[in-house]
């Protein structure tokens, strides 16, 4: 077995970036903030950029799309110049807000500085080109025309580098958008903070300094790693090497993804998409199978929904209500529709038990109300003779008829 001063660190593969060391927080969010600063760095972005993730609240547009239309000479001949201002500061804060809707603030304040810069260069072009026109027009001396138009090509292409640096940020963009998935979160951020912590814990335990050990995570030297597990037992130290694979491999995908943002939406979004028509399939076929069962037992329990043979427009009723039950119509509802509903289905018991009272109420009337037809034909039968079986009952008729519904058991 190799002594701990001999051991060799697997070799790792890949290089990272020279970056400071984070001085700030635990060792874990140290680690994974000098990751992130190594990518905001080779973003060109602001190096104090604040990477947690703001929701994303409506698509952001691409920065490409946004230039397309945004050339001031767009359909005019060269040297002709629009006297409106070409860049508006109405459309250049829609464009901010649009391009920067997932954008962490650090890179919402560069594009915003760059989209401005861009506006500034339009218009000191259009201004240039203006004057141009003019002083043509006045039949200036050559000498002028001529340093009018240096000034204009100059203006020109300054105009185009601006737009080049902000089309730059169209990758930006979809990074941002990139970083604000799930799945992002799921394969790149958990997974890293998961071996981060586990370094802060193994670190603690064997008291190695921080600074080393974000060091060795960034470094590609087997030797400095070596050197700062050496005093680690044998089972720690291969641990610990596998964790420094681990971090690195999860910061090699996660250039992956960076580097085909584009790519990795699309995928992203067809996934989505797919999950959601299978859901979507899966829904409408367990709807399918529940809706005659539910109209079963419901008919059963409601027997007054049950269609009658040879009743065509009751048993239309009838099929209207089954007919009713939609999955596409219940997602069409709207928000009030679909409380209403739920209210109706949660009262429904209660009404069930009060309709099926007022059944159990009219069955008594009626046994009553027979009760009363069956002695009213008994006293006609009888005519108004003794009631005792006497002929001269000489009793008013309400008093007969009492006495009559009394031995049918119809009155007290």
């Amino acid at each position: 077995m190799p002594s701990p001063s001999t051991a060799k660190a697997p070799s790792v593969e890949g290089e990272a970036p020279v970056i400071e060391t984070p001085t700030e927080g635990s060792l874990s969010d140290r680690i994974i903030s000098a990751v992130n600063k190594a990518y905001d760095d080779a973003d060109g972005g602001d190096p104090e950029k604040d990477r947690s993730k703001e929701p994303v609240k409506e698509p952001a547009a691409d920065v490409g799309d946004l230039l397309k239309a945004d050339a001031p000479d767009a359909g005019k001949t060269p040297g002709e110049s629009s006297v409106e201002d070409p860049d508006p500061d109405s459309k250049v804060e829609s464009d901010i807000k649009k391009a920067t809707a997932s954008m962490s603030a650090a890179h919402k304040a560069a594009f915003t500085n760059l989209r401005y810069s861009e506006r500034d260069h339009k218009r000191k072009l259009a201004a240039a080109e203006k004057e141009l026109a003019e002083l043509r027009a006045q039949g200036a001396p050559t000498q002028e025309t001529s340093e009018a138009s240096v000034e204009v090509e100059t203006l020109r292409k300054e105009l185009e580098a601006a737009k080049a640096k902000l089309s730059g940020y169209d990758e930006v963009v979809k990074v941002s958008h990139l970083e604000a998935t799930d799945e992002y979160a799921t394969r790149i951020e958990a997974p890293r903070k998961a071996i981060a912590e586990e370094v802060e814990s193994l670190s603690e335990a064997w008291k190695l300094d921080p600074a080393a050990v974000i060091s060795a995570f960034r470094s590609n030297s087997s030797e400095e790693i070596t050197a700062l597990t050496a005093d680690m037992n044998e089972f720690d130290r291969h641990r610990f090497y596998d964790l420094v694979k681990g971090f690195r491999a999860i910061g090699a995908e996660e250039a992956r993804m960076r580097q085909n943002a584009s790519a990795e939406l699309d995928r992203i979004s067809k996934t989505r998409r797919e999950q959601a028509e299978s859901v979507s399939r899966a829904s409408q076929q367990e709807w399918e199978k529940a809706a005659p069962e539910v109209w079963d037992t419901l008919a059963d329990e409601f027997p007054a929904i049950a269609p009658i043979d040879g009743d065509a427009d009751w048993n239309k009723t009838v099929e209207g209500v089954r007919e009713f039950a939609k999955p596409d119509r219940f997602n069409a509802l709207t928000t009030r529709e679909k409380v209403e509903t739920l209210y109706r289905a949660a009262a429904f018991p209660v009404l069930k038990t009060e309709f099926e009272a007022m059944q159990a109420e009219l069955a008594r009337a009626k046994s009553e109300l027979d009760k009363y037809e069956k002695a009213g034909a008994d006293i006609g039968a009888h005519g108004g003779g003794d009631q005792s079986g006497g002929e001269d009952d000489t009793r008013p008729l309400s008093e007969r008829i009492v006495d009559r519904l009394r031995k049918a058991g119809a009155s007290s």
